[in-house]
């Protein structure tokens, strides 16, 4: 697999490093508009750059550590990570400050193209879980063995943050929330599994003033009251993953697997995976990858009657056909790529993905254009770390 090796500029207390990557896409076929693509070249999608800065206290335990994203017309712009990290010994390491949520393989590096051999990251897995930061508190554990390698994160936190969901833009509080993260390698197997509950809650989905009218009228039919509190986009939600790999020198084979249980009625449950195989041969890469995504919903909304004022039984009959049709997000997609390492800190990606299914997540309150649930879409992409 890739990992990031980053240069350091000099040898002072502060140090810079940096990643770039120029993402450009389309379908290959009209009026087939998928993941942010369509029939036109568009680079906007997942083109950035990122910045690291690393400085080292007087106390060689201490450092502190920040990162910013560029990235066009995406809320995710701006600072990334800013955290203190204290190492006690070879084996443990304290961080304090706004960190990455390690809810996936890849999320420490989630920006970082070069890491992955992938343009894109499978979207059934990776666009399931939609902040990649917290505020608070991570302890690690690692131990370096003759036979294994471990790793143990346990992280406690809190978002309060802007994301962006298909298109359109929530607020999203966490009171609280933790996890832990358990990684194994032995020789060219590694494993990891983790696990993440909290308390969530997503505001301005445009359903407030509904909540209040049903509060309204469930004085005189309590059927009103049931339905506006299931309205709320707020409960707890748990987040579970697992992953298995086997690298050898030439071919490798990677899995993925994720599933979202939670209270909040309104919303999908989704279950993911990915399984991908590839072969490295000098400084070319080859793999296949195939990934799914199931959805459903554990609450089904109770039908309403009308109550004889035209405007209300409007919205009643929106809320109702609401109801009914809500959107599912079952995917699936195969893609085919290849990766030049042109030197070291340089690569060329290029990815052939079929896609069937409704790959993009959104809240049913959206308003999405139809999607005839198959597209082929072709991105490429140049990867730099400095």
């Amino acid at each position: 697999m890739f990992y990031v090796q980053p240069t350091f500029a000099g040898d002072e207390a502060i140090q810079f490093s940096g990643f770039a990557r120029l993402v450009g896409g389309l379908t290959l076929s009209d009026n087939d508009p998928v993941s942010g693509y369509d029939s036109e070249l568009n680079v906007d999608q997942h083109s950035l750059l990122g910045l690291q800065a690393s400085y080292q206290f007087d106390n060689p335990k201490l450092s502190a550590t920040a990162q910013v994203i560029g990235q066009a017309n995406s809320p995710n712009s701006g600072l990334q990570w800013l955290y203190l990290n204290y190492h006690l010994d070879d084996n443990w390491q304290f961080k304090l400050g706004k960190l990455h949520t390690p809810f996936f393989d890849y999320s420490d590096v989630i920006n970082v193209g070069y890491a992955y051999p992938w343009v894109v990251l499978p979207t059934e897995v990776y666009d399931t879980f939609f902040f990649s930061s917290f505020n608070g508190g991570l302890v690690e554990y690692s131990r370096l063995g003759s036979e294994f390698n471990l790793s143990i994160q346990s992280y406690f936190g809190q978002v309060d943050e802007q994301i962006e969901v298909s298109g359109d833009e929530f607020d999203v509080n966490v009171d609280y929330f933790n996890g832990i993260a358990i990684q194994l390698n032995r020789g060219a197997f590694s494993s990891r599994i983790s696990k993440t509950v909290g308390d969530y809650k997503v505001d301005d989905v445009g359903l407030e003033p509904v909540i209040q009218i049903f509060n309204h009228l469930s004085l005189n039919n309590p059927i009103f009251s049931q339905v506006a509190d299931a309205l709320n986009v707020a409960g707890k939600v748990d987040f579970n993953q697992v992953s298995l790999a086997y690298d050898s020198l030439d071919w490798f084979i990677r899995g993925e697997w994720t599933k979202i249980d939670h209270s909040v009625k309104l919303l999908v449950e989704l279950t993911g995976y990915y399984i991908m195989a590839g072969y490295q041969h000098n400084q070319f890469t080859y793999h296949l990858t195939f990934s799914e995504r199931k959805s459903s919903y554990s609450y089904q909304y109770p039908e309403l009657p009308v109550v004889g004022d035209e405007q209300i039984d409007y919205l009643i009959q929106s809320y109702n056909n609401l109801a009914v049709d809500r959107p599912v997000f079952n995917s699936s997609g195969i893609t085919l790529g290849s990766r030049w390492d042109y030197k070291a800190g340089l690569a060329f990606k290029l990815d052939l993905r079929l896609i069937k299914g409704q790959p993009e997540i959104y809240l049913p309150t959206s308003s999405k254009a139809q999607f005839d649930g198959q597209a082929t879409l072709l991105t490429g992409s140049v990867e730099w770390v400095f």
